[in-house]
């Protein structure tokens, strides 16, 4: 079994080490490399060249609560990697559990949908759009990287 490449990308430091460590200890067989980067700091992004190249990304859906730039970034790897998208600290109207994301806290168990994306499919560019039509929020682009703190 091929080791994976992870990325995770969160707004906050803190929770990319909990995260880190997290898949650390419970997927040590599954996971070769992971690689940290921060929403609202692109710098962080880029610090290794190949992050770009991750085999599957955990990405937090919203920073500040109310910019989808996770969502966003997620989106572009569409069809490329499988993916993981995080909503934390609150629900909507969206299910709390779906083929590539999880609502945090949940009453699902995270290791199980981890593995669950690990060994799933890559979630292609309309399963986004089905999301986006289901939550508007989503698709706000009211925000730009000018607009970050």
């Amino acid at each position: 079994m091929k080791k994976l490449k992870v990325a995770v990308l969160t707004g906050a430091e803190e929770f990319n080490a909990v995260l880190e460590k997290y898949l650390r200890l419970l997927f040590p067989e599954r996971i070769s490399v992971i690689y940290t980067a921060r929403l609202g700091d692109p710098t962080t992004l880029f610090q290794n060249k190949d992050i770009d190249n991750s085999d599957m990304w955990i990405i937090e859906a919203f920073s500040d609560f109310c910019n989808p730039e996770g969502f966003r970034t997620a989106k572009k790897y569409a069809g490329k990697s499988k993916i993981l998208l995080l909503f934390t600290g609150f629900t909507g109207k969206i299910p709390e559990e779906g083929k590539f994301w999880l609502q945090i806290p949940s009453s699902k168990n995270v290791f199980k949908k981890i593995r669950e994306v690990m060994e799933g499919e890559i979630p292609e560019i309309q399963d986004f759009q089905k999301l986006e039509e289901k939550w508007q929020r989503l698709s706000d682009k009211s925000y730009t990287h000018h607009h970050h703190r």
